[in-house]
Order: C-alpha cells, then sequence, then structure tokens
C-alpha cells in the first residue's frame, strides 16, 4: 500500500466523524457560488436596484467567507485533538514528523476539495431554480439561465486558498514531541468538574443584567444599548456553559431523593463532565443559534410590517408639493390626474394652501393650514374633525412626543395675532420631511397671517384605497414625473423599492442564518462522535452492572437531548429578548418571531432524531 492510498484509506476510515463537517462544507461553498452567480448575472445591471442588491450580495459573500474560515479552522483543530492516540501510534509504527504532517494536509485538502467541487456542482444544478427564487422574492424582472464561469472561478479561488490556508496551519496544530501525550489522548483521568459560586453568581447577574436594559430600552437608549448589551450576555452565556451549568447540576446531585431516584445518578454525574468538556462548543452553538435566529426573525418582521407601516406614514398614494411659482409643478399635477382617469383609478382629492411663518420664541419656520382644509383631510383619512374658536390653534405632530405642545399660547412673529393651542395630537398627513407639524387655524385668521405669513407651497395628496394594486402605474408616473423627494412622493413606488430591499436582506438572512445553524448542528455532531469510541467503553461497562437496553438508551437519550436542546433553548430566549426592542417600532413581533423558532425547532427535533437514532445503534451493536 502505497503512502497515498494509506491517506484515501484514512479518510474512508474516517468519514463518520467528518460528515456533518463535509455537508456543512458543501452547503456553505454553494450558497458562496449562488450568491456570486447571481451578483455576475449579465442583466443585474438592468434593474434599478442594482446597486442595493450588488452592495447586499458582496456583503454577504464576505460574511460567508469569513464564517466559513472560522468553522473550517474550529473543526480541524477539533478532529486533530481526538486523533491525538492514532497519530501517536503511526509515530511508533515509524511514521516520521514530516510524514505526519502530509498526512494530516492531503487529507484536509481531499474534504476541502471535494467539498469545493461537489458545492459548485451542487450549485450549478440548481442555479436555475436560485434565480427564479432570487427574481421572485426580490421583485425584478426574470432573469435567464447563463453560464457561471466568473462565479465557478472565484468560489474555487476563494475556498481552494481557504482550505490550503487552513490545512497549512494545521501542521502547527500536531504537538509530535510527546508521543507518550498522544497516546494517551483523552484517556488522562479527569478531574471532577468544580465550579466558582462567585463566577455563576457573576453569570447570572450578566445575563440577567442584559436582559434587564434590553427589556426596559427607549428609542433614545436603543442605539447605545446595542453593543454592551451583546458584550454583556456573550460574556454571561459563556459563563453560564463552564460554570453556572456545572453549578446547577451540582445542586441537583445535593438532592438525593432526586439523585439517587433510579438511573439519575448515572446521567446526571457524566452530565457535568461532558458539559465542562463541550463548554466553549456549547458557547459556540449558543451564540450562533442566537444570531441565526434573531437575524432570520428580525428581517422576517421588517418585511411582513412593511407595507402597514408605510400606509401608517404616508396615508396618501400620491404626494406632490407644488411650488406656486413653478409652472411645471401644475402640469404634472395634470399629468398625474389624467393618468389617474385614463387606468380608471378611484381617488379621493386633497388640496391644501399652506403658509409658512414664524412664531415668537421658535427659530424655525412653522407651517399653518386652514381649519376648514384640516377637516376635509380629516374626511378623507377617518381622523377625528376638530373645531376651533378664532384664538385658538391645534397641532397635528408626527410623533406622539410632539403631544406636549397643547396648552401654551403661541404668537406670531411681525403680528398681534396671539393664539391658544387647545390640542395636539399624532395625525400624520404628509412623508416625513414635508411641512411637519402643521398649525391649523380658524379660516379667518388664516387670511389675516397675509402679513405674517406668505404662501410658499399647495398640497396635493391623492388618497386611493387598494393603493398596493397601482405599482406598475406609479412606476410609470415616476418615469414620466422625474422629480425628486419631498416635492413627489408616491407610496407604491417606494414600497416596491422598500420591499425588494426587506425581502433581499431577508433572502439574504436566511441563507447565512441557515448556515450558522447547519454550522452549530455541525460542531454538536461532531463532537458527539469524537467521544463515540470513549462513550462505547462507559456504556459497555454500564452494561456490565445489570443495565437494560431501554435504561441506556434513556440515559444516552437525556444526555444527548440536554447537548442538543439547551443551547436551543438559550438562543430562543436571547433571540426573544433581542426581539422585544422591535415592539417600540412594530406590532405583533413575537408572533413573527415564534413562527421563525417553531420551523428551527422542528429542524432541530428532526436532526436530534436521526442522529440519536444513529448514536444509540452503534452504542448498542458494539455492547452485544
Amino acid at each position: 500500500m502505497t503512502f497515498e492510498q494509506f491517506i484515501l484509506n484514512n479518510v474512508k476510515r474516517n468519514s463518520q466523524t467528518y460528515l456533518a463537517y463535509f455537508f456543512s462544507s458543501i452547503f456553505s461553498v454553494m450558497i458562496f457560488f449562488s450568491f456570486a452567480a447571481f451578483s455576475f448575472h449579465p442583466n443585474i445591471s438592468d434593474q434599478t436596484i442594482q446597486k442595493s442588491v450588488k452592495s447586499a450580495m458582496i456583503a454577504s459573500e464576505y460574511i460567508i467567507f469569513i464564517f466559513a474560515f472560522l468553522f473550517v479552522l474550529y473543526s480541524v483543530s477539533t478532529f486533530l485533538k481526538v486523533r491525538n492516540k492514532e497519530f501517536g501510534t503511526l509515530m511508533i509504527l515509524g511514521m516520521s514528523k514530516r510524514q505526519l504532517n502530509k498526512l494530516v494536509f492531503i487529507e484536509n485538502m481531499i474534504i476541502g476539495s471535494l467539498s469545493i467541487v461537489i458545492g459548485t456542482a451542487l450549485g450549478i444544478v440548481f442555479f436555475k431554480f436560485f434565480l427564479m427564487l432570487s427574481s421572485k422574492i426580490i421583485g425584478i424582472d426574470s432573469m435567464k439561465f447563463y453560464f457561471p464561469l466568473k462565479a465557478i472561478a472565484l468560489t474555487f479561488v476563494s475556498f481552494l486558498i481557504l482550505f490550503i490556508g487552513i490545512s497549512s496551519f494545521t501542521i502547527f496544530l500536531v504537538r509530535t514531541n510527546k508521543i507518550i501525550e498522544l497516546l494517551k489522548g483523552s484517556k488522562k483521568p479527569k478531574k471532577e468538574p468544580k465550579a466558582s459560586i462567585i463566577l455563576s453568581i457573576v453569570s447570572a447577574i450578566l445575563i440577567l443584567g442584559g436582559y434587564t436594559l434590553s427589556l426596559t430600552a427607549r428609542p433614545a437608549t436603543l442605539v447605545n444599548l446595542v453593543i454592551p448589551v451583546i458584550v454583556i450576555v456573550v460574556i454571561g452565556t459563556f459563563l453560564f456553559f463552564s460554570q453556572l451549568s456545572i453549578f446547577i447540576i451540582k445542586l441537583l446531585k445535593s438532592n438525593r431523593k432526586f439523585y439517587l431516584n433510579r438511573t439519575n445518578m448515572l446521567w446526571i454525574s457524566d452530565l457535568a463532565y461532558r458539559i465542562k468538556d463541550n463548554a466553549r462548543m456549547l458557547f459556540l452553538v449558543s451564540i450562533l443559534s442566537s444570531v441565526a435566529f434573531t437575524s432570520i426573525s428580525t428581517f422576517y418582521i421588517v418585511d411582513s410590517n412593511m407595507k402597514s407601516e408605510l400606509s401608517e406614514d404616508v396615508p396618501f398614494a400620491i404626494n406632490y408639493r407644488v411650488r406656486e411659482d413653478i409652472k411645471e409643478d401644475y402640469e404634472d399635477i395634470n399629468t398625474i390626474e389624467n393618468k389617474l382617469d385614463k387606468n380608471n383609478v378611484n381617488y379621493k382629492k386633497a388640496e391644501v394652501i399652506i403658509k409658512m411663518g414664524y412664531i415668537e420664541e421658535e427659530k424655525y419656520e412653522q407651517s399653518f393650514i386652514k381649519l376648514s382644509q384640516y377637516n376635509k383631510i380629516a374626511d378623507i383619512l377617518k381622523f377625528n374633525k376638530i373645531e376651533l374658536k378664532k384664538n385658538e390653534a391645534f397641532i397635528a405632530t408626527r410623533f406622539d412626543e410632539e403631544e406636549n405642545l397643547a396648552n401654551k399660547m403661541i404668537k406670531l412673529k411681525n403680528s398681534d395675532i396671539k393664539l391658544n393651542v387647545v390640542g395636539a395630537k399624532k395625525q400624520i398627513i404628509l412623508p416625513q420631511g414635508i411641512f411637519q407639524p402643521f398649525i391649523v387655524v380658524e379660516d379667518s385668521i388664516f387670511e389675516q397671517m397675509e402679513n405674517s405669513g406668505k404662501i410658499n407651497d399647495v398640497f396635493y395628496g391623492y388618497y386611493i384605497e387598494k393603493w398596493d394594486k397601482y405599482v406598475d402605474l406609479s412606476v410609470e408616473l415616476k418615469n414620466k414625473i422625474d422629480k425628486e423627494q419631498p416635492d413627489f412622493w408616491m407610496l407604491p413606488y417606494e414600497y416596491k423599492l422598500s420591499k425588494q430591499m426587506s425581502s433581499l436582506l431577508l433572502y439574504i438572512g436566511f441563507f447565512i442564518g441557515c448556515i450558522f445553524f447547519m454550522a452549530a448542528g455541525s460542531f454538536l455532531y461532531f463532537r458527539l462522535y469524537a467521544d463515540l469510541s470513549e462513550e462505547k467503553q462507559k456504556y459497555y461497562n454500564i452494561s456490565k452492572i445489570g443495565l437494560t437496553d431501554k435504561e441506556m438508551k434513556k440515559i444516552a437519550t437525556i444526555q444527548m437531548g440536554c447537548l442538543f436542546f439547551i443551547p436551543y433553548i438559550i438562543a430562543v430566549v436571547h433571540t426573544l429578548v433581542a426581539l422585544k426592542p422591535l415592539q417600540l417600532l412594530y406590532s405583533d413581533i413575537f408572533i413573527h418571531g415564534i413562527k421563525v423558532l417553531i420551523v428551527f425547532a422542528v429542524v432541530q427535533i428532526i436532526y436530534f432524531l436521526i442522529i440519536r437514532n444513529k448514536y444509540i445503534n452503534y452504542l448498542l451493536k458494539n455492547i452485544v
């Protein structure tokens, strides 16, 4: 047998351990290739969202590549640690250090090369489906299939560099100077897991403190709290697995009635060792799962609320600010109305004359409208109408916080007009940035303002009941009337652009979240298989004391369930707390968030059942 044949056989022998790592690598390569092929598509440059799509796709390429690097590095270092005994045996049999390094390098390159070839091939096979899915989700024209040579080259070169770099680095991870250490491998006697009470308390304080900060955040403090909360909760989670979980298991052991009941003693004692040994892996799985759940849930919530949020912020489907001295603006109004009439669109029109003026003690110009015109708008938008006396005013604000403007006396600059503000309420009329807030005054006062204010603009608003049906019409109007915000603002057109971006983010977030989730599952998988030989011996010894297969299955299931589902539960709680601040911006966040978490729970349970059955079958087969 040649050295090369020996290496190939070695890869085959370790195929069970490599399996999850291999599939995760293939998936990462396939997603990287698909995003690259989409970005290089010749038709993408003709789309109106070219820059945003390309930027998001390129950013996702970097994220996938960086994550793939960290994933491969962690996986390889874990495999090498598990194989110390095998390396020690090979060196006793005469293998030189150089040959061992060559063995490790070529093994990794075989796995990496196969991942690149199979991942790219699968990407090409599903590329047509990927293009159709991308076009439909993002809402752009259907794109024709093309052979993505650039994407293939980029994928091969990028991942080849990645695997060569990691494989070269593995040489430094194999320590061959002490063969006796290698032979001992994982059979070194383990010390009883101990937990620091102080660090356990610190863990609980950090996690609960982070949760409290997140749950009590206000719009003004939210942005400043994001980074501190993430750092606090991440440190607290690490201490949870390395300290607090061991402390909780010790408390379970101190409950003699529970501890000595049936087989509890066996799985509780062993669980402390397994959590302590795998604390870093469990921490990593929790954080990766939290990132995956939170990102996908957030994008899903934003996408689901897009229409209602826009409708609330901009009640009129078409908004146009006509400047009094610009003749072309009035021509545009005719164009809009002709287009609506020609397409039989039912609409209600609001025409509002706006005077700009200053009030004393205020630096900025204010916008004033007539009471009669405000009540016409209220009638169209189903607001409550208001009544005002001659010396009274009402403020229609954009934000709840501005309601404190009520019950104040205001005086118009360069005028004798004094007004008592009898009310202020959040009543959004125009898109953000245009004439907000409105000061509503009685009609005769408005006429008197000729000297203190000047007529700057006239606002035209077109209310359309089911505005989302007229996206194509709005695109036609936008192409015909080339005006930038805030002069001309169409709800259907802006909805199309916003929807494209939110769907794109959801789309990218979904795939990257899936990669994170698969990687987290892979870590659990190869950790279990890495411990398999040791577990086999342990269960063999247990069977000698008279435990039945059913009892041993129960012990193995509980232990595996803890390793699989404790990180999942931690990630779910982290996600729900992370989503809470979104309630300040969106409605139904928990309903949407729970939908995403249920999907991942189903996948996690299926994954657990498959791995559990294979694992237990292997153990029982080797015990008999």
